[in-house]
Order: C-alpha cells, then structure tokens, then sequence
C-alpha cells in the first residue's frame, strides 16, 4: 500500500506542475485602473488698461464637467465666464462686461471644474495682475516746425492719416516759402510738402495709393498725384463736376469702408455719401455742423456734431 500511495502522489504532482507550465502565455490578471480625474489651470495672457486676458485650459476626460472663471477684488467673487469641459482650451478678456476694469488696479483670478451638481471637482490657486497705470507706456515725443513763422493763422493742421510709420499724411494749410500746401506727409524721416492748395481739413485712407482729403474741396491721391473729384478746378475758375459733393463743401471729416463707399460730413450739417461715380444726400441734421464722423459697418456709423443756437 505504501507503495502504491507513494506512486499515486508523485502523478498528481507531476500533473499540477504540467498545469502551471500551460497557463504561462496567460496575461496576468491587471488591478483596475483608478479613476481619472481632470484639472485645470489658467495664466494671464495681456493686460491693457482696462481688460485682462486670462488663458484657460482643462482636461476632459468627464465631458459632463464645466469650467467657471472668477474674479476677485475687494474681498468679492465675480463669475467671468462658464462654458463646458469641452471647450479645453479658451482665452477670456474680462472688460468688466464692456464697462472696463480700474486703471492701475490689482485683481485675482480662479477657475473651478464643477460636476453637473455642482460639486467641484477641481479648483486652481489664485493668480493676481494688475491693469496698467496711465504711465505704463514710456512714450518720447518730438517736436516738429512746420512752416513759416509768421503767424499761427497761417499754419493750422487739423487732421492725421497713415499706413505705417513712414507714410503718414496731415491735412489743413501750411506755408513753406510762401506756397500753401493743403497736405504735407511723413516719409519715416521728415515732413515734405504733398499738396498744393490748402483749405482741408479731414485726411482718410484705404492704402498708400487710396487717400482722401477734403474740405474745401474733395481730393483723392493715386499713389501717383492728387486729383480734385468734385469739380474741375482750371486756377481761374471751377467747373463742378459732382454737384452734390461740390455743393456741400466745406467738408469737416469722411470715413468709408472704401473709396466706393465713403461718408462725408458737411459743415452744413449734412451727411453726403459717395459709391465711387455720384454723390447722393443722405442725411441732413438742421442748425449743426458736423464734427466727426466715424464707423465700422455701413449699418454702424457714429456722427458728432455741434449744435447751433436757433
């Protein structure tokens, strides 16, 4: 019997140490991986006077969470923005809803990721910037002479145009050797005669070869030479050309979105608009002289004018 059970035994050893061997190409059998979780965080990107432009970016592993963005000045939290986790990376300028942040004022900033109770899930440490002072900007200014010294009358400038820092176009009457010039332009390093005749008094643009000029007449520049649009003007009388836009002179500003689209404003209180061939009447504000005129859209355009006493 010994025998026999001895023999016995020794199978079933050999058979378990067969089973194990089989079983080596199996994976092991791997923990379950934790849960993850998302984060956020938030850095400042600009800073202006009146705005901070704050950079927030998120995880989204949980598309359910959202992300808030706080302000906080004088001990009090303001929500900034809110949008879903999925948004991941957005930057947010906070103007105060378009009232402005204070000059030259310290404010703190958090973001919070929020789970669809409302339960946060994630929240950043306070970063704190400042909006800029008056006098963030170190500015040198330059004094130019222009014209002949004989009396202030004589030499008015009244409007200032450009493209860039070497083309830049000023308007009104300047005497240089007794010649008047209606526009005298910025070449990067001096101030040059570009007009003859003075009497303008609103300089606007398109490019270097699509400026305009008016006031007492209404000019335009080709990149080449100025050419009076609203009449023919031989030195010894003038032929209108464009009754409208002539007979509405004196202009005191213009502003378009092209030179097939432009806005002129009457000292006569009136608004004239020019598509590139005619003028048409479109606007007349009685007992005013317009001021300025300015827009982004033909659908918005802001005017100011000067009312007179009736």
């Amino acid at each position: 019997m010994k025998q026999k059970l001895t023999f016995f035994f020794s199978i079933i050893t050999t058979a378990v140490i067969l089973l194990v061997g089989c079983n080596k190409s199996s994976p092991p059998t791997q923990p379950l991986p934790a849960e993850l979780k998302d984060t956020v965080n938030i850095s400042v990107k600009d800073v202006t006077h009146r705005s901070v432009s704050v950079n927030v970016q998120s995880t989204m592993n949980n598309v359910q969470l959202s992300v808030s963005l706080y302000r906080t000045f004088n001990g009090a939290d303001t929500l900034v923005a809110n949008f879903p986790v999925v948004v991941k990376d957005t930057t947010i300028i906070d103007d105060n809803d378009g009232a402005g942040l204070l000059i030259n004022t310290s404010y703190g900033y958090y973001a919070v990721l929020t789970d669809t109770t409302g339960a946060i899930k994630n929240k950043t440490d306070p970063i704190t910037v400042s909006t800029l002072a008056p006098t963030s900007h170190n500015f040198t200014w330059q004094e130019y002479i222009i014209g002949d010294d004989i009396g202030i009358s004589s030499n008015s400038l009244y409007d200032v145009w450009g493209t860039d820092e070497n083309n830049v176009w000023a308007v009104g009457t300047v005497l240089i050797n007794d010649t008047g010039y209606g526009v005298i332009k910025w070449n990067g390093t001096e101030w040059r005669p570009n007009k003859k005749r003075g009497g303008l008094m609103a300089v606007y643009g398109f490019s270097n070869s699509d400026v305009w000029a008016v006031g007492n007449s209404v000019e335009h520049f080709d990149g080449n030479q100025w050419s009076r649009v609203d009449a023919n003007d031989t030195g010894q009388y003038v032929v209108p050309i464009a009754t409208i836009l002539h007979d509405n002179i004196p202009y005191t500003s213009i502003w378009g979105t092209s030179s097939n689209n432009l806005y002129l404003g009457s000292g006569w209180g009136k608004i004239i608009h020019w598509d590139g061939k005619k003028a048409k009447l479109i606007s007349e504000i009685f007992t005013s002289h317009i001021r300025d005129i300015w827009g982004f859209s033909n659908d918005d355009i802001y005017i100011i004018s000067q009312i007179d006493d009736i």
